[in-house]
């Protein structure tokens, strides 16, 4: 077991947070830039798989990003490829998101605002229809819906 410094563990962290915001911003120079130490990007992918298998939503992730992200794992591959880069900047961003628990909520409750919304128009609310397209209103059912609604 490896021990690290409190310096080299945030270090890390910051370096982690740059490869995140530049994936969410889709600055493909700044990727190319800062990507070419393949370690970095690959021990940030590794960690964003095992978070989203520890959290049970890998089997969202597309069979191809899928494939992407467990070949580059085992392979002894070089991220030095633009296409390839770009393969792997998709599957960062997707897992990003699909990890992210607002994004979760919004997955749960956009089926029940739907649900509610049609239950709503049929006894005679017109405006209900609005409730399926309206993104906040789907959070926070997905929020009160979940186990992890305590107010």
């Amino acid at each position: 077991m490896v021990v690290e410094s409190e310096e080299e563990i945030i270090s890390n962290f910051k370096e982690a947070l740059n490869i995140t915001k530049i994936c969410l911003l889709n600055n493909k120079k700044e990727m190319m830039k800062n990507f070419r130490k393949g370690e970095k990007l690959k021990d940030l992918l590794k960690s964003l798989v095992e978070r989203s298998k520890k959290h049970r939503v890998w089997f969202k992730v597309s069979k191809v990003s899928k494939g992407i992200a467990e070949l580059s794992l085992r392979l002894q591959v070089k991220f030095k490829a633009k296409g390839f880069l770009s393969a792997i900047l998709k599957v960062i961003r997707e897992l990003i998101l699909i990890l992210n628990p607002i994004y979760r909520f919004f997955l749960k409750g956009k089926a029940l605002a739907y649900v509610y919304s049609e239950i709503a128009y049929k006894w005679g609310n017109k405006q209900a229809i609005n409730w399926r397209y309206d993104d906040n209103y789907a959070i926070y059912l997905g929020f009160m819906s979940s186990n992890k609604a305590f107010i």
